[in-house]
């Protein structure tokens, strides 16, 4: 992974985290929080294997291919909840009232998990 790669890399990970404590978000992906704290730390030579990248995108709501896209060229694709913004945006014309009641009742639920 290249400097540019690992920084936008840590920083895809201190934004799934959150607000949540580093040890809460190791829990979640099964992993230590050593491995969090070096990769939210883009000096350290932990570098995430393939597997563990894969757990990242699926959280962003990306294919792999997708996330190491926008790791390589951050210009290039929107990341995943502009994508979703757009989605809803073309679809809110065709939307339902309880379509729209759903997805406001999923967003709030996410907001109490965090």
């Amino acid at each position: 992974m290249k400097s540019n790669e690992r920084e936008k890399f840590a920083e895809a990970v201190r934004q799934l985290r959150g607000k949540r404590s580093i040890r809460e978000f190791a829990k979640i992906l099964g992993l230590s929080h050593a491995i969090i704290r070096a990769w939210e730390n883009p000096e350290s030579s932990v570098y995430p294997e393939k597997k563990n990248i894969e757990k990242i995108a699926v959280l962003r709501g990306e294919t792999y291919s997708e996330f190491m896209s926008h790791l390589e060229n951050p210009g290039e694709l929107p990341d995943s909840f502009e994508r979703l913004l757009l989605q809803v945006q073309n679809q809110a014309p065709v939307l339902s009232p309880s379509q729209i009641s759903k997805i406001l009742r999923i967003l709030a639920d996410y907001l109490d998990f965090l």
